[in-house]
């Protein structure tokens, strides 16, 4: 049992990257993607729920669990209490249910889970690819620790199709949705505005001189910021300013991948959808935020609601690359031309033209077939070494893995918060 939790993080790849190849991508259908989005998102609720002091924040929501118990639905909506009123909301209500850590980790799973199946399934291109990115560019670890934060940007997603159709109200609604979770969503509402500008070469360098001087600027901006919100993380007087670190450089490495190839594919990815141009343009401005991070983490916040859509564009680039849908029409209809032909012994000079044709674009889904596998390759390789580096570096702290059916449980910690719960609400 131990050296199954041991490998559960790779046991999960691999359950992924098997049910992708035989679900979604050998003859896919809208049965097959459900049935793969229930399967993954299962297993990842598993390895969820069943985890037992594991991410730096896993006792502090129970604390805030059980401070929530016992507030009123009043104080709750009115700020009152020690969080978003969203979340609260949520706790509350769990708390009807049970006071068990263990099964408010499930409750709370079940609903990330659900919501994240939900948009993968109605809005990603390649649910297997959406999936795979979800957990490789570390979103499930996300989770895992800081549930708040990461739960709202599941919720941002929803708010993406509202700026492509250019509407503010269902974005704003959506984005104060996923605030009433976490309040650092609000800090992404500008992107509404400039998410549909066009790249071109002088956008581009725009925002290298951009991230350059954010780069050198950024703490008088944060130390200013700071004065009114978050103030715990003032670079002077917050008493949370050492954890204002930055990040190391390598880190950076898969962001820039990822945007490189958003940048180089935008012909493309526009091509097919126009509005992919919200999704590139993220890419970019996730970039950015990464660079800054290498001075002060704390940005990661931000971050996460632009890098998140990667679970999007990922799937866009692959499905670009996919020739099977247009070669296949094409080659259809000149097989059934060229049968046609023959049917009624037409012209043989028009037979060996069509003949040529068809050679033409056999050749062409040869070699573009060639180009999909290698795509496809590479981003579960770059998906994979993710997961292995932040396996190496401890993300989150949800590594190695410890379960509640290995570890004895801290009944006395879980005891003392309740206690401590119930006696700041008295």
């Amino acid at each position: 049992m131990t050296n199954f939790f041991n490998y559960i993080y790779d046991f999960n790849l691999l359950i992924i990257v098997i049910l992708g190849l035989g679900l979604c991508l050998y003859k896919p259908s809208k049965l097959k993607n459900i049935l793969f989005l229930f399967l993954t998102c299962s297993f990842m609720l598993f390895i969820f729920t069943s985890r037992y002091g594991i991410g730096f924040d896993y006792f502090n929501y129970y604390t805030l669990f059980n401070q929530c118990k016992n507030l009123s639905f009043i104080d709750i909506l009115t700020f009152k209490g020690p969080i978003e009123p969203g979340f609260g909301l949520i706790l509350k209500l769990i708390s009807f249910i049970t006071t068990d850590i263990v099964i408010m980790y499930l409750i709370l799973g079940i609903i990330a889970f659900l919501t994240l199946g939900f948009y993968v399934y109605k809005y990603s291109a390649s649910p297997f690819i959406s999936i795979y990115l979800f957990v490789t560019f570390g979103f499930m670890f996300g989770l895992m620790n800081l549930f708040r934060q990461y739960f709202s940007a599941i919720i941002f997603l929803f708010a993406i199709r509202f700026i492509k159709e250019k509407k503010l109200l269902p974005f704003l609604l959506i984005t104060l949705l996923a605030a009433s979770i976490h309040k650092s969503a609000l800090l992404i509402l500008p992107v509404y505005f400039i998410a549909r500008l066009n790249i071109t070469w002088k956008s581009l360098t725009f925002y290298g001189a951009l991230t350059l001087l954010s780069y050198i600027f950024c703490d008088y901006a944060i130390n200013f910021i700071t004065q009114y919100v978050y103030t715990a993380y003032n670079l002077k007087t917050g008493e949370l300013s050492s954890f204002m670190a930055g990040m190391p450089w390598k880190f950076v490495f898969v962001p820039f991948v990822y945007c490189l190839t958003a940048i180089l594919m935008k012909n493309k990815l526009i091509k097919r959808d126009p509005g992919n141009i919200v999704l590139i343009n993220f890419s970019i401005y996730t970039l950015m935020f990464w660079i800054m991070m290498t001075r002060h983490l704390l940005l990661e916040r931000p971050s996460n609601y632009l890098y998140i859509s990667s679970i999007l564009l990922g799937a866009e680039v692959i499905t670009c690359l996919n020739p099977n849908e247009l070669f296949k029409s094409k080659i259809d209809d000149l097989k059934q031309s060229i049968s046609q032909i023959r049917k009624n012994n037409g012209n043989n000079k028009i037979l060996e033209q069509k003949n040529h044709e068809l050679r033409k674009i056999q050749d062409s889904l040869s070699e573009a077939k060639s180009y999909y596998i290698t795509a496809m390759v590479a981003i579960l390789a770059l998906g994979f070494l993710n997961q292995i580096f932040a396996m190496s570096h401890g993300n989150h702290d949800v590594f190695p893995y410890r379960s509640i059916f290995t570890e004895s449980r801290n009944t006395e910690k879980e005891n003392n918060i309740k206690q401590i719960g119930s006696d700041n609400n008295e």
